[in-house]
């Protein structure tokens, strides 16, 4: 996203996007002197950055299925403490958790169809998610 911010600030700064006619040599006077299209190109570079900066603040550690079917569970016991209520049994779910990823190992080859991987109800919210995120982005 910071790369398709700064993918509109390079061209726009010499005006060498398409052909050069007189309107575009007065469209570059104007905004040479008033250095408003700056901010108009930088703001979609600064909105990016502040979601990638986001993303490695908030969202640093790995899920934790991910952390269980690498074989860290005390990573994965942090994550279920930060996660549930202090009322859960921690343990019980760690082994279930754990029995669920022994499970999905042994089906390793199933590829969910299109529509279910991107609007069954496991999966709405990433779909939600990276819906919401590519929309700031432009």
């Amino acid at each position: 996203m910071i790369v398709m911010g700064l993918g509109i600030l390079l061209p726009a700064k010499d005006y060498k996007i398409g052909e050069v006619t007189e309107a575009n040599m007065e469209a570059k006077a104007a905004n040479v002197a008033d250095e408003m299209w700056r901010v108009l190109y930088g703001f979609p570079a600064g909105i990016n950055l502040v979601i990638l900066v986001s993303f490695f603040m908030f969202i640093r550690s790995d899920s934790i299925m991910y952390n269980l079917s690498i074989e860290k569970p005390e990573e994965a016991m942090k994550l279920i403490k930060k996660v549930y209520l202090p009322s859960n049994d921690y343990e019980a779910l760690l082994k279930e958790l754990n029995t669920q990823v022994y499970k999905k190992d042994h089906h390793k080859d199933y590829k969910p169809p299109f529509c279910e991987a991107v609007f069954s109800e496991k999966y709405i919210r990433g779909t939600l998610v990276a819906l919401v995120v590519t929309t700031m982005g432009q």
